[in-house]
């Protein structure tokens, strides 16, 4: 507040001065003491200039403010027109606030007077403007009768820095009436007192309750000095956080403004969001245009997307399904084989096996000409008119000279033998057999063994009479 005192402000604070009703106010101004012809409406102090606004200012060629305490001061003209002059201070000014001065301006008819009292403006002085004045921390200025003085809050009597987590100075003995002291060190010590007195942080005040006889716990703490470079009272604004910043699990999608939320029935199940810039929201829809959940239609598919891996191994794609299929396939030669009508004709180099088959047409046509003009000749041909490589031919000749080789023995002959010759070998070998019929041997013939063994004789496949190696018969 302020008293009906003298209060200085330096004219570097703003100050306004206008007739009538308004904050500063200047008296009798509808008389003119004096014999110039100017006359003023509004002063006021602007830019560290003194502004005076009025008629016939065009020929003011001084400017004069006295007031109380021998304030006298002159002002150096710097611009003027017949509705406006702007004066300058010629050194640092003081004014007493709620004080009559008198505005003096001089031209040429003389002097006029002009009463002038000064207030402040509205939110002229700022917390910066103000001094210490000797202040600590908690204290406040309490007016003295005299001048502003800094004190403790009501009764309180401000006993210095507390720390928190080591109790020091050591308070659990208690305090005196109005004791309080400000937390210089967070921390959690228990002072075993009222509500929060286990807790402290930096700038909360202990003050001892004498009426309950325990510390009490003021929580004055301003632990956010500056936000984003923001001091003082600090409101949100965007881009005050990242995305990274945010507790994404303490938020849904349907907090956004402009996003659907789901009817939470189940209705919504496998539903997506889709931009809708006719009413600029995100709103639930089937996963694609045209279809419903899990389906898509053709239109949906670019031509040429679809790639052999794309399709499942297990789909079995029934060939009625492939557009054309069946009909391609009828015209086309299965892999087990079958009758195959009409030329094949090849394009370009064709290999089989390695061998390039594209060029045998010609060749084949060139000499199955050449065979059908020989045909004749070819069929008369004998070994005497094709030239022999390793393998030769077989002719009569060489068929009577050729070795015979003996298949049991293994032992060749110089040559074949004559038929006579064979048989008259074959003849010789059954000599000294006993031959069905009788045999002419014009001799004895012995039947027996060469060793010790017995001679059997026998007779309806058993043995009927035995001689033994010592020449026993037994019958």
């Amino acid at each position: 507040m302020f008293k009906t005192t003298w209060l200085y402000v330096l004219i570097l604070i703003a100050l306004t001065s206008c007739f009538g009703d308004s904050e500063i106010r200047v008296k009798n101004f509808s008389k003119n003491f004096g014999k110039a012809n100017a006359s003023v409406t509004s002063v006021s102090i602007v830019a560290d200039q003194l502004v005076i606004n009025g008629t016939g200012l065009d020929g003011v060629t001084g400017v004069r403010v006295t007031g109380p305490s021998s304030f006298d001061h002159t002002f150096a003209i710097e611009s003027q027109s017949s509705g406006s002059l702007v004066a300058n201070g010629l050194s640092a000014l003081a004014f007493a606030i709620d004080s009559t001065f008198s505005l003096i301006l001089t031209d040429a008819n003389g002097a006029a007077s002009f009463p002038v009292t000064f207030t402040l403006n509205d939110g002229a002085v700022t917390a910066s403007k103000l001094d210490q004045m000797g202040a600590s921390i908690g204290q406040v200025l309490k007016w003295n009768g005299t001048t502003w003085v800094a004190s403790d809050l009501g009764g309180l009597t401000y006993a210095g820095n507390w720390d928190g987590a080591g109790n020091s100075p050591d308070l659990t003995g208690g305090g005196s009436a109005g004791e309080y002291y400000i937390v210089n060190n967070a921390g959690a010590f228990d002072l075993a007192g009222g509500v929060g007195t286990n807790s402290w942080a930096v700038g909360d005040w202990v003050v001892w309750n004498d009426v309950l006889s325990q510390w009490e716990k003021i929580d004055n703490a301003t632990n956010v000095t500056s936000f984003n470079g923001r001091s003082g009272p600090v409101n949100p604004q965007s881009g005050d956080y990242t995305w990274a910043q945010i507790d994404k699990t303490a938020s849904v999608l349907s907090d956004i403004a402009n996003i659907d939320a789901p009817a939470g029935d189940g209705s919504d199940t496998g539903k997506v969001l889709k931009w809708n810039n006719a009413t600029s929201r995100w709103e639930l829809g089937d996963d694609l245009s045209g279809g419903g959940v899990g389906s898509v239609s053709s239109s949906e598919i670019a031509d040429g997307s679809i790639v052999d891996a794309d399709i499942n191994a297990s789909a079995a794609i029934a060939q009625s399904k492939i557009n054309n299929l069946t009909t391609d396939l009828a015209a086309r030669l299965p892999l087990a084989g079958g009758t195959m009508t009409g030329d094949i004709t090849f394009a370009g180099t064709q290999t089989f096996d390695g061998v390039d088959v594209s060029a045998l047409d010609s060749t084949v046509t060139t000499q199955g000409t050449s065979i059908a003009a020989n045909t004749a000749a070819i069929s008369g041909l004998d070994t005497d008119d094709i030239t022999e490589a390793t393998n030769l031919y077989f002719t009569n000749t060489r068929a009577r000279t050729a070795a015979v080789v003996n298949s049991t023995a293994g032992s060749e002959t110089d040559q074949a033998a004559s038929v006579a010759a064979m048989k008259s070998y074959v003849t010789g070998l059954g000599l000294g057999d006993i031959l069905d019929g009788g045999n002419t041997t014009g001799s004895a013939v012995t039947i027996g063994t060469n060793d010790a063994q017995s001679l059997n004789l026998e007779t309806n496949n058993s043995t009927a009479m035995t001689i033994d190696s010592s020449g026993n018969v037994g019958i």
